[in-house]
């Protein structure tokens, strides 16, 4: 039998001694985890079929029942405890529900919309707090958190990412103020006093779409080795709760509960790429950017920064390899940042699955009768 690696593995520690990270390797504060077994394991290393992937040696985060990488594990409480500031601006979303263009459009308002500075990738600028999760259990840590000055060290977009991953909460811990951050972990798995202190956007995307954006992004990423063929049993796992980041509706659950405070604010994706310009001068007047709500000029530029077909051909946020890093068939057909296309599910699924969604849609919204839309 193949055997999969598991926490006891030392690849699994070799580099977790994260800088600014503290352990919660054999003792949280905070959770109990469920390591996924050695028959779950062996399943999903059928699907994800690169050694190197992160998505085989999982487990499960209770409270609030989240699935991720093992190696979350070592810095879940480093979360709990992430000091928030008054003037953070934290943006919250399941994974594939338009986080991406949220991220940029936020920290374009918040500065004013500056090209220049936009050139340099998006995660430089608002960083993605968990990150470090994605680090592949054998790569290179680089113990570079103490300082900030991260755009001294590369101005290869791609170095930058690894630097990032090797302690993400220490660099989004360093940034200067004011803080964009991005996470996909539910609210909940902040500091209590999150949305007393700071600004939340909270950026939500029916189901349906959600499952067919987050199946294609993680087939074009080599690390994981998800072949198109395997969506069946991609389809299983996310109707159970068992793609990354858990179930879609554990998470609705747990952000529905701050559907009423005012300083989170629920972005539909399916509002924003109707009305591009409204959704941005929605999210202004939420930030206190009344100067930006009233410039007409920036609006217009913002909102053809924004445009899918622009958004794609953007370096910053499509992470496309360096040019001469890759082949150049390699770099054109990677794309990062999807098509945002709303009701492509339909095209994707056959009845049998379409049927399957609606009754596990309705099961579970049953109490909840969150205002989804899917067109």
């Amino acid at each position: 039998m193949h055997k999969v690696g598991h926490e006891s593995d030392p690849l699994i520690f070799r580099h977790s001694h994260f800088v600014g990270l503290k352990m919660s390797c054999c003792g949280s504060k905070y959770y109990n985890f469920e390591d996924a077994d050695e028959e779950t394991r062996e399943k999903r290393a059928q699907i994800y079929t690169n050694p190197a992937t992160v998505m085989v040696n999982m487990t499960k985060v209770l409270p609030p029942k989240v699935y991720m990488p093992i190696r979350f594990k070592h810095m879940a409480d480093s979360i709990k405890d992430f000091e928030i500031r008054n003037d953070d601006i934290l943006m919250v979303s399941f994974p594939k529900a338009g986080s991406t263009v949220t991220q940029e459009m936020v920290w374009q308002i918040a500065n004013g919309f500056d090209l220049e500075r936009g050139k340099e990738i998006v995660f430089t600028r608002a960083r993605y707090v968990e990150m470090s999760q994605f680090q592949s259990e054998g790569a290179a840590f680089i113990p570079t958190a103490a300082d900030d000055g991260v755009q001294k060290k590369t101005d290869d977009p791609m170095a930058l990412i690894q630097l990032f991953m090797s302690d993400s909460v220490g660099f989004a811990s360093k940034m200067k103020s004011p803080r964009v951050l991005k996470t996909h972990l539910p609210l909940t798995m902040f500091a209590d006093d999150t949305s007393k202190k700071s600004k939340v956007l909270w950026i939500a995307r029916n189901p349906k779409d959600t499952l067919i954006s987050l199946f294609k992004h993680e087939t074009i990423l080599p690390i994981h080795g998800l072949k198109p063929e395997a969506f069946d049993e991609f389809f299983k796992n996310f109707l159970k709760g068992e793609t990354v980041y858990g179930g879609y509706w554990d998470y609705m659950r747990e952000m529905w509960q701050y559907r009423d405070d005012p300083n989170v604010k629920l972005i539909w994706f399916e509002d924003l790429r109707r009305d591009l310009k409204g959704t941005i001068i929605d999210i202004a007047k939420f930030l206190g950017k009344d100067d930006f709500v009233h410039d007409e000029e920036k609006i217009a530029k913002l909102v053809d920064h924004l445009d899918i077909k622009n958004f794609r051909n953007n370096d910053a946020v499509n992470m496309k390899p360096p040019k001469g890093s890759v082949p150049e068939e390699v770099r054109n057909n990677f794309n990062f940042i999807g098509q945002g296309n709303i009701g492509g599910w339909k095209a994707q699924l056959d009845d049998a699955k379409k049927a399957e969604l609606d009754a596990w849609i309705k099961k579970n919204n049953e109490d909840l009768k969150i205002p989804i839309k899917f067109e």
